[in-house]
């Protein structure tokens, strides 16, 4: 559990490093189709959004909101993240429980049908099948089965 605490908090500086690297100020694109704003309101916003600041207390400050719940304000929406993020959730945690059920169901299928005959045609071709699924990358099998169903559904 540490561990996996330790592995996202160095994810999320990470991350958040990596998005203060990127060329370029984020009022600057936030405010590119409002040219020639004065020096002296680009200073005022730079000060309200907290960007005068050092990139660790802009950080330190981003993560005990994040923890708070209060993931800021979407950009592409212009609503709070957490109203796009939950509507989301919901269908995303329904996948998932279908998808585990689906594969529970099977698996247990498979199984109790290959256990029937050990040493059999099935009972090799599940093991086969056992040992590819295990061994296949997810994000390649993903995109495997993405094509497939492109290629048949158009």
């Amino acid at each position: 559990m540490v561990k996996a605490l330790a592995v996202m908090l160095a994810m999320s500086l990470l991350l958040y490093l990596l998005l203060w690297l990127m060329p370029g100020d984020p009022l600057d694109l936030a405010l590119a189709d409002q040219p020639g704003a004065s020096p002296e309101a680009l200073a005022r916003l730079h000060h309200l959004y907290g960007l005068d600041r050092p990139l660790i207390a802009r950080y330190l400050a981003w993560l005990g909101a994040a923890l708070a719940g209060d993931l800021g304000v979407s950009r592409l929406h212009g609503v709070a993240v957490t109203e796009v993020l939950v509507p989301a959730l919901g269908r995303t945690c329904l996948l998932m429980l279908s998808s585990f059920l689906f594969a529970t169901l099977l698996a247990f299928g498979l199984g109790i049908a290959a256990a029937r005959r050990p040493g059999g045609v099935l009972d090799r071709l599940v093991g086969l099948l056992s040992l590819v699924a295990l061994s296949v990358p997810v994000f390649w099998l993903g995109l495997l089965l993405i094509l497939l169903f492109a290629v048949q559904l158009h």
